[in-house]
């Protein structure tokens, strides 16, 4: 995957290719990650998930059901 961002300090970007494994499940980008943990329904979370690119997974974020605790939790997320 070739990441949109360039330069030293492209690692930083949540949308940066860096393959993680949390509980089991792996996400191709933080992004995929954060976007996942907002939903409040098991298959929109997966399929957030699975998406393709960091920008699939925020626009699949935006328009899934977010968990009523989002606000509480978001930044531990993070």
């Amino acid at each position: 995957m070739i990441n949109k961002f360039e330069g030293d300090f492209a690692f930083l970007s949540n949308f940066f290719y860096s393959p993680i494994t949390i509980e089991g499940k792996r996400y191709l980008t933080v992004e995929n990650y954060f976007q996942a943990m907002k939903a409040a329904n098991p298959g929109e979370a997966e399929e957030i998930r699975l998406a393709p690119t960091p920008g699939k997974s925020k626009r699949l974020g935006r328009h899934c059901v977010i968990r009523k605790d989002w606000e509480d939790i978001k930044e531990d997320v993070m």
